[in-house]
């Protein structure tokens, strides 16, 4: 009986709460169990969250105990699991995984690089990052990245080959959306009395992440009151965690309090997906004008609920909005935001027909396909082949 082909798979990244990299990680994993000719090997250097559990079970688990030893783990301790296990292939999922020397191919999957953005003012943090993901980058046998723009990122910032990487979008679990929908409504879930279809709504993930822009949306929403104030009945929710203490969300309260917007303005704070899909599914737009994303998975899950989507004219998120699918505005721009805000309020044909091509364009991004696209990917690695971007690409 001939052996299973070993595969190395880090599972780092459930060691955090749920978010998108974790669903990557989650969705390739459910993947791969399916596939009989391989045995996974999982390798982490943190405690994992008991909430993952399930996903992982009775898959061999590598986890270092010492955490004396973390430091050397991805150059040192990780190489010789790799070793010791006879792992044919390994896959570092998520930031400072890649062992620069290791028995067998590795491959690497960048999400973004925001941390070697404008936005990074530390320039020790840079240089640090910076040495780390050039290193990594240069000892995978491939790249993978979420998206065009950050394969743009990674090939000009790091200097690797465009041949050498490849794009495989994430998905949209709609049957997820569905779940979470089944087991809620609008009336359960709006503690704030909005009323349907009466507010925008922002998924901030983290309200005081500077990338997320959320300063911005606040005085885009202010201006929209000026421009239109018969307007005066819609709402702006936003969603996602936040610290009520710290200097970033006090000078953001004083703004909303200056304008008398506090009874317009509703942060939620952290919700359950049947709350958030909920919301969202109700609202008159989404409104996401982060100043960077490595894709931007909010905007295809507003695509498969038929909510028409405002976001920027860069990174990823033009990607995905382009087309018609989405209003694309200048995220540093508050009046051409407050304009696209009065748009989807007095534009209604406009809107259906937006949301109609969002809704084609929604099929190109699905776990399966992206799934099937890096398992293209390790196949050829393990066969010793050089992989065909169109192969790669298409899945097959």
């Amino acid at each position: 009986m001939k052996s299973k082909t070993r595969i190395g798979f880090d599972v780092r990244i459930l060691s955090q709460k749920m978010n998108g990299v974790a669903r990557y990680a989650l969705e390739l994993l459910k993947f791969l169990r399916e596939q009989e000719e391989i045995e996974l090997y999982l390798f982490t250097d943190t405690p994992l969250r008991a909430e993952y559990s399930a996903f992982i079970s009775g898959l061999p688990l590598l986890e270092l105990k010492n955490k004396k030893l973390k430091r050397y783990w991805k150059n040192w301790i990780l190489p010789w699991q790799l070793l010791k296990n006879n792992i044919s292939l390994y896959h570092a999922i998520w930031d400072k995984g890649t062992p620069l020397v290791a028995h067998c191919p590795r491959l690497m999957t960048i999400h973004d690089l925001f941390v070697l953005s404008e936005f990074q003012k530390n320039l020790r943090k840079w240089i640090r990052y910076f040495s780390v993901r050039f290193l990594e980058a240069h000892a995978a046998k491939v790249v993978l990245t979420v998206s065009e723009a950050t394969k743009n990122d990674v090939e000009k910032k790091l200097g690797i080959s465009s041949k050498k990487i490849l794009v495989t979008h994430l998905g949209c679990d709609e049957e997820r959306i569905l779940r979470s929908l089944a087991g809620t409504s609008f009336i359960k879930e709006n503690r704030w009395a909005l009323e349907e279809g009466k507010y925008f709504f922002c998924l901030a993930g983290k309200v005081c992440d500077v990338r997320k822009n959320v300063p911005l949306t606040i005085e885009a929403y202010r201006r929209f009151f000026e421009m239109r104030p018969e307007l005066r009945g819609y709402k702006l929710v936003i969603v996602g965690d936040y610290d009520r203490q710290s200097e970033f969300f006090m000078k953001m309260e004083c703004r909303i309090q200056e304008r008398f917007l506090q009874e317009k303005i509703i942060f939620t704070g952290v919700v359950s997906d049947g709350a958030l899909f909920t919301l969202l599914k109700h609202s008159t737009a989404m409104v996401f004008p982060s100043l960077f994303e490595g894709f931007g998975l909010p905007i295809v899950e507003a695509y498969a609920l038929g909510i028409p989507v405002i976001t920027g004219n860069i990174s990823s998120m033009k990607e995905i909005g382009e087309g018609g699918a989405a209003i694309l505005v200048d995220v540093n721009s508050p009046l051409e935001l407050a304009a696209a805000l009065e748009s989807v309020c007095t534009n209604p044909e406009a809107m259906k027909k937006m949301v109609g091509i969002a809704t084609q364009k929604k099929s190109l991004y699905s776990w399966e396909r992206m799934c099937r696209s890096i398992w293209a990917v390790y196949r050829k690695q393990l066969e010793g082949k050089d992989i065909p971007p169109a192969l790669a690409l298409s899945g097959r």
